[in-house]
């Protein structure tokens, strides 16, 4: 698929921006316009593939009544129960079509929102190709495990894994549960064929709702790797002593525990501060949190160096949720930080809307 994806991308026409001006990390009212223009196009594509596939789905099974009430019997574990080889082929295919057709869509997305921000021109196109890839295909960047940080180490398997298939199957869970409701009360009332089709609007909604996502990382992907490296520039200048350095570790390991998550911009962040400052990356770091809640020991250039860390951690990712709010208010009493919620959440939405990050001075 891949193969086929990157075909896809290299076919797509690149037209000259001419309302750029030339800040990547920002954009400006015509930039704006032409973004929510994608954006809406996007969700209402992905929608409507949604719809079409469940039309797609059922349509055959009413046709070819006899074929689909093909029913093999597996036993398992002691337990034997009836599978409809058909049914799960069809789905199986109607799956897999889906997939390829949301994927080329976020990828068309992924690439417009390139070029309109001035990330992606003729020029630099085959040295951008794999980037726009990673983004339009929503590729987690686990790179910062190379630091010895893990966003995922204290967090249960089993967790990860109920979140998971949650995630995976949360528009067919929803379908079945509407299904359910609909059996229990009014399905004497209906037709067979409305009720397997009542999903529909469901699957409809959880795409559009997965393409709103997919837009959001990759608008706080493309203008997050910009601001760091506008952000680390200044940074050369800056000497630390053993002690300082691991201090700026530690805030990169809290910055990336507090927000769970394998995120572009934490590891381009992590890879930035620690280059730039010369800090040796190490296979897995011993988090101290004995340092931060003693910053008030180490110089001001250093205390704003951490406060900066914690700032760009929980805004270049485009959101702060309710329990990253929560955990916010509990950094500030644990480590005497002066984070305030609203600003973080202004500066959130400011920076997803390319007005940069006022809080580290960058806008």
């Amino acid at each position: 698929m891949q193969f086929l994806y990157q075909k896809f991308i290299q076919s797509l026409p690149i037209e000259d921006n001419q309302s750029s001006d030339g800040n990547v990390y920002l954009f400006n009212k015509a930039e704006l316009l032409k973004l929510k223009q994608i954006y809406r196009q996007t969700l209402l594509y992905t929608a409507i593939t949604g719809g079409c596939c469940i039309v797609s789905y059922y349509i055959p099974t009413y046709i070819f009544v006899s074929l689909f009430q093909t029913r093999i019997p597996i036993t398992l574990f002691g337990f034997t129960f009836e599978l409809g080889t058909y049914e799960l082929l069809w789905c199986l295919i109607m799956t897999i079509i889906e997939i390829v057709i949301l994927t080329l869509i976020h990828l068309r997305m992924t690439h417009r929102i390139s070029v309109i921000s001035g990330l992606l021109n003729s020029k630099n196109k085959h040295e951008v190709l794999k980037d726009i890839l990673k983004m339009g295909t929503g590729t987690k960047d686990k790179s910062i495990v190379n630091y010895g940080l893990n966003p995922i180490k204290d967090v249960s398997r089993l967790y990860l894994m109920a979140i998971n298939a949650l995630y995976i199957f949360k528009a067919f869970l929803s379908n079945q549960l509407l299904r359910l409701i609909l059996r229990q009360f009014i399905a004497r009332y209906l037709f067979k064929y409305f009720l397997d089709l009542i999903g529909t609007p469901i699957y409809m909604f959880f795409n559009a709702l997965n393409s709103h996502f997919v837009y959001g990382n990759i608008i706080s992907t493309i203008m997050g790797r910009q601001i760091i490296s506008i952000y680390t520039k200044d940074l050369h200048s800056l000497e630390l002593n053993e002690a300082e350095k691991e201090l700026i570790y530690d805030a990169l390991h809290l910055v990336v525990v507090s927000k769970k998550d394998f995120n572009y911009n934490h590891a381009a962040l992590a890879k930035a501060i620690l280059e730039t400052l010369k800090i040796k990356a190490v296979k897995e770091h011993d988090f101290k949190e004995e340092d931060l809640k003693n910053l008030n020991k180490f110089s001001p250039a250093v205390q704003k160096l951490v406060f900066d860390i914690v700032v760009l951690g929980y805004v270049l990712d485009g959101k702060i949720s309710s329990r990253e709010q929560k955990q916010i208010v509990v950094l500030n009493e644990k480590y005497g930080f002066d984070l305030k919620v609203d600003e973080l959440l202004e500066n959130s939405r400011n920076f997803m809307k390319g007005k940069g990050v006022d809080l580290v001075g960058i806008k």
